[in-house]
């Protein structure tokens, strides 16, 4: 009966002493704060890509959009969050066809979460990822920023045009 206990006290502590173990080897205070951080509800639309290993020494890439907390993708872009876990919500992926397509369906919520570790790029966008549109959206986008560029640059060309125009007026009147 003595052994018995012995035994069961052994076992208790060398499970706890793994536990132990393979939470100090794992970096605790970063992966409370990718926790903590991954709830925040300020969120910005991110494009990400997730090499994520499989057996066989297989690397599976996945593409996703996606809003991630902002102060998550401040830190892991700064590398000052390094492990733990980060969440997407509202997930859109490129499909076959070319165009964008919402994760979420009538099984799935379109929230996925991955490892950071996993993460091999991630870049912010600066506006949400239309569904059912393909790169045309930014290409559309782009053309439109450059039109307000160029109309912007007009006037303000128009505006120092005038500018020099009175200057010049003025110095005939005092000439």
């Amino acid at each position: 009966m003595r052994m018995k206990m012995d035994l069961k006290i052994s076992a208790s502590l060398f499970f706890s002493c793994v536990m132990l173990l393979l939470l100090t080897a794992c970096n605790v205070e970063e992966e409370t704060g990718a926790l903590v951080t991954m709830e925040d509800s300020d969120r910005v639309w991110v494009f990400i890509q997730f090499n994520v290993p499989e057996e066989g020494d297989k690397i599976d890439g996945y593409y996703y959009y996606g809003r991630v907390s902002k102060r998550q993708y401040s830190a892991i872009s700064a590398n000052k969050l390094t492990s733990g876990f980060i969440l997407l919500k509202d997930t859109r992926y490129w499909g076959n066809d070319d165009i964008i397509h919402a994760y979420a369906d009538f099984e799935d919520t379109g929230d996925l979460v991955f490892r950071i570790e996993d993460i091999r790029y991630i870049r912010l966008m600066r506006a949400e990822p239309k569904v059912g549109m393909g790169a045309e959206q930014w290409e559309q986008a782009e053309e439109e920023a450059e039109a307000k560029l160029e109309n912007s640059e007009n006037e303000a060309d128009t505006e120092a045009e005038s500018s020099s125009e009175s200057k010049v007026s003025g110095s005939e009147i005092k000439g």
